[in-house]
């Protein structure tokens, strides 16, 4: 991706709200809500993330090949709610399908 289209891409973000997502090496689906994730570099094109020292699930995502930032929209606060909570099926209910594309390195 070059750098004025990492840029156009990420000038759509409105907040720093994000819902990380991805799998363990079992293939189960984990994710959270983020409050903070912002533009690193645009050269090379890197973003950044904080979670908490208490997050569960990003140790089961990062232990695995990839994630992916899901932007929400303005009326998907209800998927924030679910994804902020601790615990539970955050899934359950939601139309989801696991990415096909790789990052490269």
């Amino acid at each position: 991706m070059d750098a004025q289209r990492f840029r156009a891409v990420l000038g759509h973000v409105p907040t720093g709200v994000v819902v990380i997502t991805g799998t363990d090496d079992a293939g189960a689906p984990h994710g959270f809500a983020c409050g903070s994730f912002f533009s690193v570099s645009l050269e090379p094109p890197l973003v950044g993330f904080c979670v908490a020292k208490t997050s569960t699930s990003w140790p089961r995502i990062a232990g695995g090949a990839r994630f992916c930032v899901n932007v929400l929209a303005e009326d998907q606060q209800d998927v924030s709610s679910r994804f902020a909570a601790s615990g539970g099926d955050k899934f359950g209910g939601l139309r989801w399908h696991r990415g096909r594309r790789r990052c490269r390195t």
